[in-house]
């Protein structure tokens, strides 16, 4: 009798451990699909000038800065539901219209505080905030799902006139002819290191 009961005892002990494992293993397999998931965002921040003095020029004729937005999926995305912000703590603070981003497809949005929201696909958008050469964050915010599709961090690092800052493949620095609008493959980068040890 008590060899029975310890017997049915080790079998619920060995079934807890189990479920305890395979709720445990799930949980990691989730945390590692969300972290992926974020590191294969369609919408990327590809560049962005943050002290525009002669290079891009908005129909009011002023020399607005600029943010390169790229989908990088192989299908189109429909912006509605993203924002662009230079604040962590307000993701959403300037929000898309309902335009569709093709895939493969650049879009530059006027950093001018103008807060300008068209269907039209050739009338320029404009954020209702400015950058300035101190800034140190951007971000692209998936609205619906809660989170950031891309951050760049600046922290300490200066803009300067007519300079571009983005990415090369996985490598960021400074752009020192921004190419709006098109890729920056065959853009000459500059380490931050390098830049801001001569300034």
């Amino acid at each position: 009798m008590l060899k029975a009961r310890s017997q049915s005892a080790n079998k619920r002990f060995f079934w807890i451990a189990i479920s305890f494992i395979l709720v445990v293993s799930g949980f990691y397999v989730a945390s590692d699909f969300v972290n992926q998931a974020a590191g294969n965002s369609d919408l990327i921040i590809t560049e962005f000038v943050a002290a525009n003095q002669t290079g891009l020029i908005d129909k009011d004729g002023d020399f607005s800065d600029w943010i390169e937005v790229y989908n990088r999926s192989d299908h189109a995305v429909n912006l509605s539901g993203w924002a662009l912000t230079d604040d962590p703590e307000q993701p959403a603070k300037w929000t898309f219209p309902e335009i569709t981003l093709g895939s493969g497809e650049y879009l530059v949005v006027f950093a001018s505080g103008k807060n300008i929201k068209t269907e039209r696909l050739n009338e320029a958008l404009h954020t209702n905030f400015k950058l300035n050469r101190n800034i140190q964050f951007l971000g692209v915010y998936n609205i619906l799902d809660n989170s950031f599709s891309d951050k760049i961090v600046v922290e300490s690092l200066e803009q300067f006139d007519d300079m571009a800052y983005g990415r090369q493949q996985d490598d960021f620095g400074y752009l020192v002819s921004p190419s709006p609008g098109m890729s920056n493959k065959n853009a000459m980068l500059l380490k931050p290191e390098l830049v801001n040890s001569t300034s």
